[in-house]
């Protein structure tokens, strides 16, 4: 929870919440590919056009079609991919520990723990800034929704859905961030922004649809 947490926070700093959070998709094939080179196995056609997808869009995210510049920070490139890694990791590693001790338990515990080691190098009683009244609600609201709820959710989840159905699910996330970016914080998304994006979304769709045949 620390890494897909404190990378996925360090990619909106250097670029943007709707960058992050379609980078941060691209785990959704990750996880396969993860899998197909453990267990040995070809990626199937549906897998190897996903990651053509993914890599396509990325491109076209992270340049704008332009070979030779970036149209984000090399940063936050960085940690846009990092984000990924980190959150197909977080899928894949708790599994057994949900069937044993539940979300909540695992959540918990996940918080608690990367919440002291994280102290050791930034202790939060030694944070700089100024805030104000109104911030409390802010940061309380990220730490109550935008990280206890929102795992707690997603890990609850998959005790009852299929990891296709969980996949789709999953979209709702980087649509509506890129949707609130633009509306809420009015950020300008251009024709390659939302090309890349819908390209990297697409991968979720494909692969869940093997998933459900399979």
């Amino acid at each position: 929870m620390l890494g897909v947490q404190y990378t996925y926070f360090a990619a909106i700093r250097y670029g943007n919440a709707a960058t992050a959070t379609i980078l941060q998709s691209l785990e959704c094939v990750i996880v396969p590919c993860f899998l197909a080179v453990r267990f040995r196995r070809m990626p199937g056609r549906r897998t190897l056009f996903a990651v053509f997808l993914a890599v396509a869009g990325t491109f076209l995210l992270v340049t704008h079609g332009s070979f030779t510049t970036l149209s984000i920070s090399g940063k936050a490139l960085f940690w846009g991919i990092l984000t990924a890694l980190t959150a197909a990791f977080y899928t894949l590693q708790p599994i057994k520990l949900l069937h044993q001790w539940g979300a909540d338990v695992t959540v918990g515990w996940g918080m608690l723990i990367g919440g002291a080691v994280l102290s050791f190098i930034h202790p939060p009683w030694h944070a700089a800034g100024n805030f104000s009244p109104a911030a409390v609600p802010g940061i309380a609201f990220v730490i109550l929704f935008g990280t206890l709820v929102a795992f707690l959710c997603y890990l609850e989840g998959l005790k009852y859905l299929s990891a296709s159905e969980t996949t789709v699910l999953a979209t709702a996330e980087p649509l509506s961030a890129a949707f609130l970016t633009v509306v809420w914080l009015h950020v300008p998304l251009g024709f390659f922004d939302w090309a890349g994006a819908l390209m990297i979304i697409s991968t979720i769709f494909i692969l869940a649809l093997k998933g459900k045949h399979a």
